[in-house]
């Protein structure tokens, strides 16, 4: 309350006071922000310590069977838009089957 009487008080006659007042308040501004900032890092680590967390990727298995050892595989063009989809496609499906994070590691095309 005294901050806000010297600046009224104050205004026009001392600009130094006033200056002092201003960085008097900046620096209680950021004080607080910084209290903010500490409290919600805090929380934000007890939160990720007391939850399961599941770290682990599943990468997607391609089980070999006989029709598949005859054929030759090749390796995708990144630009081919087809390929690509498939392999969106495929990923999401994995996904829904095995409720795990999974990571693509490689694309073949099997003819």
């Amino acid at each position: 309350m005294t901050l806000l009487l010297s600046l009224i008080d104050g205004s026009g006659k001392d600009f130094g006071q006033g200056g002092l007042v201003s960085v008097i308040a900046i620096l209680l501004v950021f004080a607080i922000l910084s209290v903010i900032i500490v409290i919600t890092f805090g929380a934000g680590k007890l939160i990720d310590k007391y939850t399961k967390k599941d770290d682990k990727k599943t990468p997607i298995i391609q089980k070999t069977s006989s029709n598949t050892t005859n054929q030759s595989k090749i390796d995708v063009d990144m630009n081919d838009e087809d390929a690509i989809v498939a392999t969106l496609v495929a990923s999401i499906d994995y996904r829904q089957q095995t409720k795990k994070d999974i990571k693509v590691i490689s694309i073949k095309e099997i003819k």
